[in-house]
């Protein structure tokens, strides 16, 4: 790449991050206050000896300001409203994260001590980027401790657009570790392709060559650009899909806002914001590597236009815009 392109690259890499720059103090005071409304939330509902409503609230005030206490609220709901496997995961975090009184954390590992007695206990080890959970249960990030009855459940691993589902067998009283690192192998393929026969195996007789040269095609960056566009395109269409899907997740929680519901919405926003970035990023270097001029050599003193390549912020987005 020419010195041109280099400079273009460098500019958007620095959009994106002044961006990252500027956005992410206003999601991290987001989080904060919306930790705050759900603990306020939780603790409404436990006064009205709504148990599981204040333990789902509890619990996603944790995983959105990580802290001791709010763990072990969230614990001791759970406790309260009959669900073991959910208060010993809870239980677990309290202890793991750092800052809990003395005497709540002598509460939790004794109170986690006997639940583990009657519960399978899974110890995921691997990257903090992967989320894990049972289905149904405790969402959280390894590494972490979940808990379930005995028996075989179905893990759940995300891994960015990924979901991987793999079987734990969890027996009574006893861990079992997972490492979640990563992903599973494929099954080996069971058929096999059919021996060749001797009908199969003639040789064909050999064919004369071309006389014509052959047709140069396409060079192989503009090859590479053609499918990263194409790919901007497709991610492009996921984000618009998945919006709809945000804004109907939205919609039903404001509707009935449970944890569940919550933890739709987040997500779907989330997987939203990463396909729009992917089919600019896709889009922009893909529309790069194709009209690109290849190996041209440009006179200094004809005084013909150079081929560039501008990015400027816009309303609702970045325009790429360049002339060639």
């Amino acid at each position: 790449m020419g010195s041109s392109m280099m400079s273009f690259l460098r500019r958007f890499l620095a959009f994106t991050a002044l961006f990252i720059l500027v956005c992410a103090p206003a999601l991290h005071a987001d989080d904060a206050a919306e930790a705050k409304r759900r603990f306020t939330e939780g603790t409404k509902a436990l006064e009205a000896g709504r148990y599981r409503e204040a333990a789902l609230h509890f619990e996603a005030a944790s995983r959105l300001r990580p802290h001791p206490f709010a763990s072990f609220t969230a614990a001791t709901t759970w406790d309260k409203a009959e669900d073991p496997a959910r208060a010993a995961d809870n239980f677990s975090r309290a202890v793991d994260l750092p800052g809990l009184s003395p005497k709540d954390l002598k509460v939790a590992k004794e109170r986690l001590a006997s639940l583990e007695e009657s519960l399978g206990t899974a110890s995921i080890s691997g990257p903090s980027s992967v989320t894990v959970q049972f289905e149904g249960s405790t969402e959280t990030n390894p590494p972490a401790k979940l808990h379930s009855t005995p028996g075989i459940h179905t893990l759940l691993i995300v891994r960015g657009d990924k979901v991987e589902r793999r079987d734990v067998i969890l027996k009574v009283g006893k861990t079992v570790e997972v490492d979640v690192s990563q992903e599973s192998a494929a099954p080996p393929p069971t058929a096999s392709a059919p021996a060749p026969t001797a009908s199969t195996t003639a040789t064909a007789p050999p064919t004369e060559p071309s006389s014509e040269p052959p047709s140069k095609g396409p060079s192989t960056r503009k090859l590479v650009g053609y499918g990263m566009a194409g790919l901007g395109v497709v991610s492009a269409g996921v984000a618009v899909a998945l919006g709809f899907k945000t804004l109907s997740a939205r919609d039903s929680y404001v509707a009935n806002p449970t944890r569940d519901g919550y933890d739709s919405a987040t997500s779907d926003r989330m997987w939203t914001n990463v396909a729009w970035g992917g089919a600019l990023v896709l889009g922009g270097v893909g529309a790069a590597l194709i009209f690109w001029p290849e190996g041209k050599k440009e006179d200094k003193d004809s005084g013909e236009e150079k081929a560039s390549i501008r990015l400027a912020p816009a309303p609702g987005g970045i325009q790429i815009g360049g002339t060639f």
